[in-house]
């Protein structure tokens, strides 16, 4: 077997895992001449097996892992389902010894190239946060030494670069991840672990306000600590529209499981129609950021938390000695670390300057705990009397 009829095998049998025996046995009339002329066996052993046959049909997984095992023992380079399962083995918590012995069978790939290829995923990660996080704060901080610069030599004509490529924000997610390690035989060097972790995720903007074509009239900025209270009181539209919405969803609800409604559901509408729904259609980007070895059980850990997430999200002037926060950063999570943090950023407000006692961080409850939050208030504030 040459190494294009390998190539050819591959591609027709490699993707294994989820795909569909009809795409694995069609084969176009090209690669068929090819299995014919150079592999005759293997053809041979493709064909004898009927997909429509329920018995043979159950055989497929089995013939694509062969194929797959006698392609990688010819060349190295046919690796896809092996690097697979490498992967998924080493995830599971195989030792190195169990994944030596399934290299040495042909059905997973060595330890070093499980540790190298880890060690790609997370260059891979890295530039990924370096695109999303490191460069837009980059791009405020850049944004504002221009507009110092400006302002400091108004008389004269200062050239200086600026980004040009449109950088969305990003908001940052936590919850505390906690494991116990219970060994199987307890002893006194085998004792029970546990583990307290934090885990930062960063969510990209899909959507900003400048790309909602509001209007001027209808878009102006205003200081929020100086509004009235009054403008925070929903109007009867507003609940009235509130109102709409949720008859839409129960109604949407009802139609799916109650069985003498599903003629209805083939006519009713997927989704409430607005005019930002093409926008709203763009995925959003998460991204893992970093898993911090602190608790957010301890005063300690949470304000470590809090400093590493100021010191990756945060923009501020780096080159002066009061490090102003040039733009706040939202820290979204559950109601318990929302308040943690809160009573971590209070511990912190005796420090010089507003980055040191992290005043760049804005507490938001994040998902359900927000629409709970939201239902009692809904509730609290008698929105049933307009039903």
């Amino acid at each position: 077997m040459n190494k294009s009829t390998a190539t050819c095998i591959a591609v027709s049998l490699m993707p294994c895992v989820p795909m569909i025996p009809q795409q694995v046995l069609v084969m176009s009339y090209h690669r068929e001449v090819q299995l014919k002329d150079q592999c005759t066996q293997t053809k041979e052993i493709t064909e004898s097996f009927d997909v429509k046959q329920k018995r043979d049909k159950q055989f497929i997984p089995q013939m694509m892992t062969a194929a797959a095992v006698l392609l990688y023992g010819r060349s190295q380079r046919q690796n896809q389902l092996q690097y697979i399962l490498g992967l998924v083995l080493d995830k599971c918590g195989l030792t190195k010894e169990g994944i030596k012995i399934l290299h040495d069978l042909g059905i997973a790939i060595s330890t070093t190239n499980v540790q190298r290829k880890k060690k790609q995923l997370v260059a891979q990660q890295e530039k990924r946060i370096q695109k999303v996080v490191t460069d837009y704060v980059k791009h405020v901080e850049t944004k504002s030494d221009v507009e110092m610069q400006r302002n400091n030599f108004q008389d004269m004509e200062v050239e200086v670069e600026v980004c040009v490529e449109k950088l969305a924000p990003f908001e940052v997610l936590g919850d505390n991840l906690d494991i116990t390690i219970t060994p199987s035989k307890m002893t006194m060097q085998s004792q029970r672990k546990s583990c307290h972790w934090f885990l930062l995720l960063v969510k990209q903007k899909r959507v900003e306000i400048d790309d909602a074509n509001i209007p001027d009239e209808d878009y102006i900025k205003k200081n929020i600590s100086k509004l009235p209270c009054a403008t925070w009181i929903p109007t009867i539209d507003s609940f009235q529209s509130l109102l709409e919405s949720f008859a839409f969803h129960i109604a949407h609800i009802i139609s799916k499981y109650v069985s003498h409604l599903l003629q209805v559901k083939e006519q009713f509408p997927k989704h409430l129609q607005h005019k930002h729904m093409e926008q709203m259609k763009q995925k959003t980007l998460f991204l893992n950021c970093d898993l911090i070895d602190a608790s957010e059980n301890s005063s300690q850990g949470m304000i470590e938390i809090l400093q590493k997430v100021n010191n990756i999200a945060v923009p501020h002037l780096r080159n002066e000695k009061q490090k102003d926060v040039l733009e706040k950063v939202v820290f979204g999570g559950d109601v318990l670390t929302n308040e943690r943090a809160f009573s971590a950023q209070e511990a912190m407000q005796n420090t010089a300057d507003k980055f040191d006692g992290l005043g760049g961080i804005i507490h938001r409850p994040e998902g359900l705990h927000r629409l709970t939050n939201f239902t009692l208030v809904s509730c609290n504030t008698d929105v049933l009397q307009f039903s």
